[in-house]
């Protein structure tokens, strides 16, 4: 069954219980996912729940990403879209494959590991060298100087909602099919995973690296829309914390300055997201400026508001207890107005 939004609803609601589980499909993170198929088009689907895991239970972390994912729209973003869903006693978010028929999504990680083989993104160790230069370094080593201003836009838009998780598997770009060989090799190997892993242990990593430039460099490679945003607007809040800070305006603000992103300084420390576009600005002040400043020209509160308070009008009234909260709704607005107020203090 799959039940749509009135028009004048923010996020539609999807009952995926009755579709099909892709058991074939690889799902990286903390959180609860799976890929599914919709009958009705025969579509993939990403569906995922909030963190639950030891000491961290983020009950309201599914809302985050579906707010972000359209308030970002609204601010010009091009944010993958989030509704919500329900799977069997499950509530949570679901987003639209990125990449139907032969596209692929390439990931950060392949672009930073391509460029320098001694990059171990699994391995703690090497978190310290996942830098803004490191970064840029790695999309020039594959022609994509084109694509570094879409980079800048999702560190902007991570300021804006605080998300803290940008590490290299959250952002890539979409390859696009040109029917050569080497992109036909290429999809063979994103696909087979073992034949893959035996290439890149018999292979050593220099040559790896080179083929990979050659392969991608050669390929048509778009930014990928926006995705796996959620860890922001205040997810990791109990709400009895959420609630203290709601009439605290000392402690939003203190919330605000110390959110730090995922990307690192050259000596290892992660930057505050508001030192992390102070330094986007240093780099090319004419053009970054004017990014915010359309940015800032769309930030309309009393839509922002709307997609807040209306983002869970569609959950089903027996699965209330899943709905978002009215208190939390309004300290995410307040976080929200105050990062536009910050924005405008860094320009």
């Amino acid at each position: 069954m799959l039940i749509f939004a009135k028009n004048n609803k923010v996020a539609k609601f999807f009952d995926i219980t009755e579709w099909g589980e892709k058991k074939f499909f690889q799902t990286r993170g903390t959180r609860d996912k799976c890929v599914v198929e919709n009958p009705a088009d025969s579509s993939f689907y990403y569906f995922k729940t909030s963190i639950n895991v030891r000491d961290k239970n983020y009950k309201h972390e599914f809302w985050s990403e579906i707010i972000a994912s359209h308030v970002g729209k609204l601010l010009g973003f091009n944010t993958l879209t989030y509704d919500i869903a329900r799977k069997g006693d499950k509530i949570g978010c679901i987003s639209k494959e990125m990449n139907p028929g032969t596209s692929v999504l390439t990931e950060g990680r392949s672009f930073l590991t391509g460029y320098d083989n001694t990059y171990k993104p699994s391995d703690k160790s090497s978190y310290k060298h996942y830098t803004l230069e490191f970064i840029l370094n790695s999309i020039s080593a594959y022609k994509l100087e084109s694509q570094i201003y879409s980079f800048y836009k999702v560190l902007i838009f991570d300021f804006i909602i605080g998300n803290s998780d940008r590490h290299q598997e959250n952002w890539g770009f979409i390859t696009q099919t040109n029917h050569t060989w080497k992109h036909k090799a290429y999809l063979f190997l994103k696909t087979k995973k073992r034949i893959k892993n035996f290439i890149l242990w018999i292979l050593p990593g220099k040559v790896i690296s080179k083929l990979s430039k050659s392969f991608v460099s050669n390929l048509s490679n778009e930014f990928s829309p926006i995705y796996d945003s959620g860890c922001c607007l205040a997810r990791e809040l109990s709400d009895e914390r959420a609630n203290m800070m709601l009439n605290n305006e000392l402690m939003i603000e203190s919330f605000v300055n110390r959110a730090q992103a995922e990307i690192r300084k050259e000596d290892g420390s992660k930057y505050k997201h508001t030192e992390l576009v102070s330094t986007l600005l240093d780099k090319d002040k004419a053009n970054i400026s004017e990014m915010i400043n359309e940015i800032l020209n769309k930030y309309d509160e009393h839509k922002i508001k709307k997609i807040v308070n209306e983002i869970d009008k569609e959950l089903p009234p027996e699965f209330g207890d899943h709905s978002l909260p009215e208190p939390r709704k309004e300290l995410i607005i307040k976080i929200l107005i105050s990062k536009k107020n910050k924005l405008k203090e860094l320009l």
